[in-house]
């Protein structure tokens, strides 16, 4: 009787072990989870503050290039109204 008590204990010791060992595991793969989760949330940042920065030079660009088209075309309209009196003359 206490040879059968004693080797269910051991399984029982064994199986405790064997959830111990895997507890341990799983804990080093949710703290390797955890960085990664760190990892791409930083990655996310940067990336929305470099969108954030394209945004912005997309809009100053943008006003550039009207800035630009609006002076050629009054440099056009010059050029055009400078053609007509000295070919009027």
């Amino acid at each position: 009787m206490l040879l059968e008590t004693r080797e269910m204990l051991e399984e029982q010791l064994q199986r405790a072990r064997k959830r111990g060992d895997h507890v341990l595991e799983l804990e080093g793969e949710i703290i390797k989870y955890k960085q990664q989760v760190n990892d791409l949330t930083l990655e996310r940042e940067a990336n929305h503050e470099k969108l954030q920065e394209l945004f912005e030079e997309n809009a100053q660009l943008q006003l550039l290039t009207k800035s630009a088209l609006n002076d050629n075309t009054v440099c056009d309209i010059e050029s055009d109204s400078t053609e007509d009196v000295d070919g009027g003359v």
